[in-house]
């Protein structure tokens, strides 16, 4: 005679497969979030450093194209910098 598996075992089985999925989906989404997270605060770095070389060509009278062109700022950035800098 053969036995046939309990409904509540394969129920059981499937549950589990569920829960290792959901664990697994997670840790996916974790890991994303946690690089692109890294990505974003680079480019900030990136970002506010440029400003402060900016902000240091400006004391020296350097004229604003030039900065924006060597520091990849626009001009437009580099022009608030120097309203804000007077």
């Amino acid at each position: 005679m053969i036995w046939a598996k309990p409904a509540w075992a394969t129920h059981l089985k499937w549950l589990w497969v569920e829960e290792n999925t959901v664990k697994k989906a997670k840790n996916e989404g974790k890991e994303e979030g946690i690089q692109i997270g890294k990505e974003e605060g680079i480019q900030i770095g990136e970002t506010q450093k440029a400003m402060a070389i900016a902000q240091n060509l400006l004391q020296e009278k350097l004229p604003i194209a030039y900065i924006a062109k060597v520091t990849g700022l626009t001009i437009k950035q580099v022009e608030q910098l120097y309203t804000v800098s007077l």
